[in-house]
């Protein structure tokens, strides 16, 4: 009896979670493309590189953890932006494995009806990126004083960088300092990548010149 409550409480919780997810997705506007924004780009830089590979769980970040973990290292950093997005969504926050394993789960489950692009428009709108600041436009106001979609890459891996270190109300001078340094790694890692690219002939994420987005090919 107890254990076929419990059941009934968990399919439950997943029904209202994954109902509250889904609300999120469908109140972020979508329009059919082909493109990722700057600052979406910079964002995959930063915060999951294979966003677009995997099916909300990345193996190979789970892997290279549990070995930390077995080797007695700092461990963290496994969270895909799905994950992220579920669990700003839902307000989960408990440290326990239990925990992340259902963040896990809503990030696999969301994947059978939404696409990558819905995914990571949702994430950014309702993200945390400091004091007062929930979201992708408000941020880039905040710091740059126009829309997410006019960021150059410059000003979109600094916006990015914030999802690591979100902006406290007074905006210390270390803080700007810590987010310059890693919104300079994003552009590094950025720039490498587009090289190591061009000279295999085959870039599958190429900035257009005359507008702000980065194909898809």
């Amino acid at each position: 009896m107890i254990v076929a409550l419990g059941r009934m409480n968990w399919h439950a919780k997943l029904k209202r979670d994954l109902s509250r997810i889904d609300q999120s997705l469908r109140r972020t506007s979508k329009e059919s493309r082909v493109a990722l924004s700057k600052l979406e780009l910079m964002v995959l830089v930063l915060e999951d590189r294979r966003f677009l590979g995997h099916v909300g769980v990345d193996i190979l970040s789970v892997a290279r953890e549990v070995i930390k973990l077995a080797a007695g290292r700092k461990y963290g950093g496994a969270s895909t932006i799905d994950m992220q997005f579920v669990r700003t969504v839902t307000g989960y926050r408990a440290h326990t494995l239990k925990r992340k394993l259902y963040e896990a789960l809503l990030a696999i489950l969301i994947q059978f009806r939404y696409g990558k692009i819905d995914i990571l428009e949702s994430y950014l709108a309702c993200a945390y990126f400091g004091s007062g600041l929930s979201g992708a436009e408000m941020a880039a106001q905040k710091v740059f004083g126009k829309a997410a979609n006019e960021l150059s890459l410059t000003e979109a891996a600094f916006v990015s960088a914030m999802l690591a270190h979100p902006r406290p109300s007074n905006a210390p001078l270390v803080w700007e300092c810590r987010i310059r340094a890693r919104a300079a790694y994003a552009m590094e890692v950025y720039m490498s990548r587009k090289l190591r690219l061009r000279r295999q002939s085959r870039s599958p994420l190429i900035v257009r010149p005359s507008e702000n987005r980065v194909n898809i090919l």
